[in-house]
């Protein structure tokens, strides 16, 4: 639930501005359509609303829990020239749900550059 959770948490505008956050990296969330389907059995019956900051969607072709397809279809939803201008998908060949978890995870440089580029200005 953390790459969702981070969505949810990139679309929240008071929480934005209170925290000052400039970006948000999504690792392997779950799409609104996977999120409806299990919403009985775990308690989470809405959908996210769209990003509203710079925000990095990752997910891999060996992805087994959360569908790459769904989660290409939530990013297709943001309005990439609006206020979450510089967001980003990525379906990273060979990783799987866990890839984020790796201690040499192949996602920890682009995460890197990316808060650079949004946080750091650089």
């Amino acid at each position: 639930m953390g790459g969702w959770a981070t969505l949810d948490s990139a679309a929240n505008a008071e929480a934005i501005a209170t925290y000052n956050v400039a970006a948000a990296f999504a690792n392997h969330p779950m799409s609104n359509v996977e999120a409806i389907s299990m919403c009985e059995e775990w308690f989470m019956c809405y959908e996210i609303d769209i990003p509203i900051i710079p925000t990095f969607v990752a997910t891999g072709s060996m992805e087994e829990i959360m569908s790459p397809e769904g989660v290409k279809a939530d990013f297709d939803r943001i309005d990439l020239e609006g206020s979450a201008k510089g967001s980003v998908f990525a379906n990273l060949v060979g990783a799987n749900h866990y890839e984020p978890m790796m201690p040499e995870s192949a996602w920890t440089p682009y995460q890197v550059y990316f808060f650079n580029c949004w946080i750091k200005e650089q």
